[in-house]
């Protein structure tokens, strides 16, 4: 006899409130065939992929732009993106599959985000470095990922836009989606290697670890981004104070800032690879999830702030779901359509 599907308990309060809101939007449909955790758990938030449309609001446009991306190149977890209903991807397919759809709505929310009226040129989810050979302007001439990419892993963005002001400049925007997340992607190497931690924690552990051979690194590195250009690209940035990052009483990148540090480092790598005049990089969440941005040793985001230049605080931006994104695009002039498409997603969502 199966088992029978259960509400998901476990987590954060945010988390619990959005297993349990799923759980109540597919008794009302009623979904009731329902898929399993890992673990071999029934749980209500879960589908099974023969329903995987209703992950995706019913649109078969957004569903087949799922599909198309997972057969493109590594887009993550294909059963996750289908079949469970809290995950970030399909949340984000959701918000961006439709807009990429009404350009002209992209335009105007890209332009009054940026504070400049601005032409979307493309707008890529899941964008994986050195994928997208570009439009005239837009090429791509170099390298453009952090030294990281694999078939299966490597510093990519959730959503890459690519845009031209009126005047003529060009510019790019890596979005970090988040959604149930309570935390961004740790450093591997501080988790899985405890006998290293003791100099990752050291007062001088950029003296002791990193300066010595970021030039020449080993072939075997305790720091794992020692086998990539994390720390060359660090070193030039110009968005990053390699001054600040190298003052801590301790590697910084251990923990949430790990992933803000990688993705900094890709908008900037990304933008000197196809000569463009600016980047940003934006980390897209709802405000109701406040896990993200809380971590033992303080605020996320300040700490983050603190080892940027003021060009990197310029290019940095925390970015709210509903308000700056949802509520936004319905101020607009937007068709009934579009408007039956930010109810359906702010219904589902927020």
């Amino acid at each position: 006899m199966p088992a029978e599907a259960e509400i998901y308990r476990k987590g954060n309060s945010w988390q619990q409130d959005r297993c349990a809101h799923m759980a109540s939007i597919n008794d009302e449909v009623p979904i009731t065939r329902f898929g399993h955790s890992n673990k071999g758990n029934v749980y209500k938030h879960l589908l099974q992929e023969v329903d995987a449309l209703h992950n995706y609001l019913g649109d078969t446009e957004t569903l087949r732009a799922v599909e198309q991306r997972f057969a493109a190149h590594k887009a993550g977890d294909r059963e996750r993106a289908l079949t469970n209903m809290v995950a970030s991807q399909p949340c984000c397919f959701n918000l961006f599959a439709p807009l990429w759809r009404n350009r002209a709505l992209a335009d105007v929310l890209f332009s009054n985000l940026l504070g400049s009226s601005v032409h979307v040129e493309h707008l890529e989810i899941e964008f994986t470095p050195n994928t997208w050979a570009g439009l005239p302007g837009f090429e791509r001439i170099a390298d453009e990922s952090i030294g990281d990419q694999s078939p299966l892993g490597g510093t990519d963005a959730d959503v890459a836009v690519f845009y031209q002001k009126e005047s003529g400049e060009r510019g790019v925007v890596l979005i970090e989606f988040k959604y149930i997340e309570a935390e961004f992607s740790l450093c591997s190497s501080y988790k899985n290697k405890t006998a290293i931690r003791t100099g990752c924690d050291a007062p001088d552990w950029y003296g002791q670890r990193i300066a010595p051979v970021w030039e020449k690194p080993p072939a075997k590195p305790d720091c794992g981004y020692l086998k990539y250009n994390n720390w060359q690209l660090l070193e030039k940035s110009k968005v990053l104070n390699a001054d600040a990052v190298r003052a801590l009483p301790g590697c910084p990148f251990k923990g949430s800032l790990n992933q803000l540090w990688r993705n900094m480092l890709l908008a900037e790598r990304v933008a000197a690879a196809r000569n463009l005049d600016e980047f940003h990089f934006w980390v897209l969440a709802p405000v109701q999830n406040s896990y993200l941005w809380q971590e033992h040793d303080g605020d996320v985001a300040e700490r983050f702030r603190n080892i940027l230049s003021d060009k990197g605080k310029t290019a940095f931006r925390k970015v709210e779901l509903d308000q700056d994104v949802v509520q936004e695009l319905a101020r607009l002039h937007t068709t009934p359509e579009q408007r039956t498409w930010l109810a359906r997603f702010r219904g589902r969502y927020l």
